[in-house]
């Protein structure tokens, strides 16, 4: 499993940022994506933390560099670019 983590992902707005986002579900999973995550810094509401899986490397590259993102982050209101980093997952679990 490959992850993307997109850290100072700053928006206009987070409402504007999730419409898009939400409107692309298809187009995200076309691309691979089989799960997301959304967070945000707690003293800035615009500074988002997106981390998403993918099941291959090769996927998640080809997302990164596609058009489609690039329009869709502009739709969005994405104020610049994200500090990206792709993950490769050595270890999970819960402590329930």
């Amino acid at each position: 499993m490959v992850h993307v983590l997109a850290v100072n992902h700053r928006v206009e707005g987070y409402e504007k940022w999730k419409a898009v986002f939400d409107a692309d579900v298809e187009g995200r999973r076309r691309a691979g994506q089989r799960a997301w995550q959304v967070l945000r810094t707690l003293d800035d509401p615009s500074n988002l933390v997106v981390i998403l899986q993918f099941e291959t490397l090769e996927q998640a590259q080809e997302y990164l560099g596609s058009e489609d993102l690039r329009s869709h982050m502009a739709e969005a209101g994405v104020l610049g670019p994200p500090d990206v980093f792709i993950l490769e997952e050595l270890d999970c679990g819960t402590l329930d």
